[in-house]
């Protein structure tokens, strides 16, 4: 069905056209909308050569005599009077591969999302680990990415969380780009809800596109954008080959974005469904296929699928040309109607979600779920690859992480923690992107234990953050010339600062949940000394090598007045082996070579005449070589330096300037060899040491919590990046919201001499809510 509706739209058709002028594609019933340069009379196969002879020109659409020469491939629409054309793309219009997802490194681009659903689905999204021993996720001999649900446990119908699943996220961030999945499978199964899809913070303010999603009662994709206000599209279908969804009760199509229309569903968005066999049982019968996703901003989004065996072929060779791909099964353009900054900072999302929607087709969703294993043994991602193109010198492709100041604010729950956090979300999302920073069940202990720990943890949280400032400033000084890779060192696992924050999941590995917080406190404790402890033994050994080797170039890259003259001198140039003569070196500034010429036999008795040789002159002074009798040394000495002529201290001994060389040599060497390990070392430290950092920010955010809002533990804590320029407002608003939990908090407080109990609780900026600052801007800026 999908190769028919292709072939409808989509002709790759055999004309007769010049030997100079090839197009790449040509399509019938399809125009290019606009994007006209010029027209001009003729056959369809003369536009091609029109075309080529037209500056700008990419593309013609032609009908009744006429060739349209087009500026741009896109967008194509259907129009059963024309016919169209496209040439091979130029250089700056072609895509090439950044970035691919594949094989035995696929997970280590991703980020395993374990928190609860925020979709409601009756599901459990795993940890890698657990992911990994539970064997949901693994890499085939063959390199295929196998990501699955538990198909084994019956699950307790009053257990907290629902089946076992993965959901995954791209670490890097995108704003741009061509992303291309090819799979030999999807998931399929009663009560299944598989996405492909992308999204930025603070939903739905930074968008989601939906590539690929639909539930197990259905054979086709369905893709959707969900923003907020202000994105809306064109009803007019003949843009794409899928068909817009309805809104409430069918009555309208679902063309507005925005997920809070009253007139579609809620967080609805606007949705196209693709032709039947895209999706579901269909799609993995034919063999899989191919969902690709081309987002040029400022222009527009459109989505494709290709089921085997329709796969283009510059798909399978890594050349994609969307613009010879056809109609696609959605196109959302982007523009005035959409602004290209509804979506921003989108990571790549992949899970397989349980009930939810899909609950909406399945009579006791949850229960059939948890009850039938069963159920769910085709329920399996088989991944090929994940490809990622971008269009040359696109500025708005990769987003890079942004360091800088991130406030961590923690507000008491109110019916739940998920009611505070909406609260927070519709108050600031417009000043600040928000996500939730999860904090586990810790052991509470008594108040006066949580009063005194509070203390430590100041103590503990200024340690890390001075250890990892220090440990970051250390390993740019052992990049030296490679500097600019300090970044991309410094990570954690394989996350970037930003991303380990905004994500944060607690490490219970290295800090088991069932310690009480004292003792979770002296475990960071005695990791942060024992990092700043080996950081100082092990830039002392290595900076005391650096400095032998500095001190021996120094003597190297000077002036003729202090810089070795092992490699300028000669035998030649001295007098050796003699019982009663030597030669000295003599270093005389410019301006006084003649004088020195004139009276350098003179400044003593016993000077063997003519024997004064200029060996090298540098940018002020001239080297001198001159012979003399041993006894009167001394007093030629003293004689130049009245004259201001230095004397160097330097005796030619070929067997001490071989060791010299030697020597150097023997400390590059051992230079070279301590270099790899120690920048391993501070690579695996870093992560050792911020990873603590940010736990012992957990930790104090989870004991003033309880301090503030007292038990049972009930409150939600969130990361808050404030918007440029919104720093003021934000913190305005969040006062009005809190303001009611304590009168006297309306911002810093000024003199924490008269606040005794602020100042134990280590607290430097009083709010009514609870909130610290944490930075992850540790690299100076030269």
């Amino acid at each position: 069905m999908m190769c028919f509706l292709l072939l409808c739209y989509v002709s790759f058709l055999a004309i007769e056209v010049g030997a100079s002028c090839t197009p790449t594609a040509t399509y019938t019933s399809v125009t290019i909308k606009g994007n006209d340069l010029s027209q001009v009379s003729g056959n369809f196969s003369s536009c091609c050569q029109s075309c080529t002879t037209t500056t700008g020109c990419v593309a013609y659409s032609w009908t009744n005599g006429t060739c349209y020469l087009k500026s741009d491939t896109q967008p194509l629409y259907k129009s059963s009077s024309y016919s169209t054309g496209v040439l091979t793309p130029t250089s700056n219009q072609t895509y090439s591969l950044q970035k691919s997802y594949n094989g035995s490194t696929f997970f280590s681009n991703f980020n395993f999302i374990s928190y609860t659903d925020p979709s409601g689905g009756d599901v459990n999204y795993t940890t890698q680990a657990q992911a990994t021993a539970l064997k949901l996720v693994s890499v085939l001999p063959n390199g295929q990415v196998f990501i699955g649900v538990d198909n084994v446990t019956v699950v307790p119908l009053n257990a907290t969380r629902g089946r076992a699943a993965v959901r995954i996220e791209s670490i890097p961030l995108y704003n741009s780009g061509l992303f291309i999945l090819n799979l030999a499978h999807m998931p399929e199964g009663v009560g299944t809800w598989p996405a492909f899809w992308s999204y930025g913070p603070s939903w739905p303010n930074n968008g989601e596109i939906d590539i690929l999603e639909g539930v197990s009662a259905f054979n086709y994709n369905s893709i959707t954008l969900h923003t907020n206000q202000n994105c809306s599209m064109t009803s007019d279908a003949n843009y794409f080959n899928g068909t817009w969804n309805y809104g409430r009760n069918n009555s309208i199509i679902a063309t507005d974005c925005w997920t809070n229309d009253p007139n579609q569903w809620s967080g609805q968005g606007c949705g196209i469904s693709a032709p039947s066999g895209t999706f579901n049982t269909g799609f993995n019968q034919a063999g899989g296929g191919v969902f690709a996703m081309e987002w040029v901003r400022s222009k527009f989004i459109r989505v494709w699928n290709f089921v085997n065996p329709n796969i283009p072929a510059d798909i399978s060779s890594a050349n994609p040309n969307p613009s010879t791909w056809g109609l696609p099964n959605a196109y959302f353009a982007l523009g005035s109607n959409c602004p290209a900054s509804h979506f921003n900072n989108n990571t790549l999302t992949i899970n397989t979600d349980l009930c939810g929607w899909a609950g909406q087709y399945v009579t006791n969703c949850s229960t059939v779920v948890r009850s039938n294993p069963q159920n769910f043994t085709n329920a399996y991602w088989l991944i090929n690859y994940l490809n990622v193109y971008c269009l040359p010198n696109d500025p708005n492709f990769m987003a890079a992480p942004q360091p800088g100041e991130l406030w961590i604010v923690s507000a008491p729950g109110e019916k739940t923690p998920q009611d505070t956090w909406d609260r927070l979300q519709s108050a600031t999302s417009n000043l600040s992107t928000n996500n939730k920073f999860n904090i586990p069940d810790l052991k509470v202990g008594t108040l006066d234990q949580l009063v005194g720990l509070s203390d430590d943890l100041a103590k503990l949280d200024s340690a890390a953050e001075s250890t990892t400032r220090k440990l970051v400033q250390y390993f740019a000084e052992v990049l030296e010339e490679e500097r600019d890779k300090l970044a991309d060192n410094l990570v954690i696992g394989n996350k970037d600062m930003h991303t380990y924050i905004t994500r944060f999941q607690w490490e219970g590995a290295k800090y088991p949940l069932k310690q009480s917080l004292k003792v979770l406190s002296e475990i960071i404790g005695k990791q942060i000394t024992q990092i700043d402890n080996d950081l100082r033994t092990k830039a002392t050994a290595y900076n005391s090598l650096k400095n032998q080797l500095n001190q021996i170039d120094r003597k190297a890259t000077g002036s003729l007045v202090t810089k070795e003259l092992t490699d300028i001198v000669k035998a030649d140039d001295f007098v050796l082996n003699s019982e009663y003569l030597q030669t000295i070196c003599v270093v005389v500034p410019k301006l006084m070579k003649k004088e020195w010429e004139a009276t350098y036999a003179a400044l003593a008795d016993m000077v063997v005449p003519g024997s004064s040789r200029l060996v090298t002159e540098d940018g002020d002074h001239s080297l001198y070589t001159v012979t003399l009798f041993k006894k009167v040394i001394e007093e030629y000495k003293n004689n130049c330096r009245e004259k201001k002529f230095i004397v160097r201290d330097f005796v030619y001994d070929e067997e001490a300037m071989k060791h010299g060389k030697n020597e150097r040599d023997k400390l590059v060497q051992e230079k070279q060899r301590q270099y790899a390990p120690l920048v391993r070392w501070l690579k695996i430290n870093f992560g050792e040491i911020f990873g603590a950092y940010v736990h012992v920010k957990a930790l104090r955010v989870f004991v003033e919590s309880v301090l503030r809002y007292g038990l049972p533990v009930n409150f939600q804590a969130a990361t808050m990046e404030p918007l440029k320029g919104k720093h003021k407002q934000l913190r305005t608003e969040l006062n009005k919201i809190y303001q009611h939990l304590d009168g006297t908090a309306g911002g810093p407080i000024d003199n924490f001499e008269d606040t005794p109990a602020l100042m134990s609780l280590g607290v430097h900026d009083y709010y009514p809510y609870v909130f610290f600052k944490m930075t992850t801007d540790f690299i100076e800026r030269r």
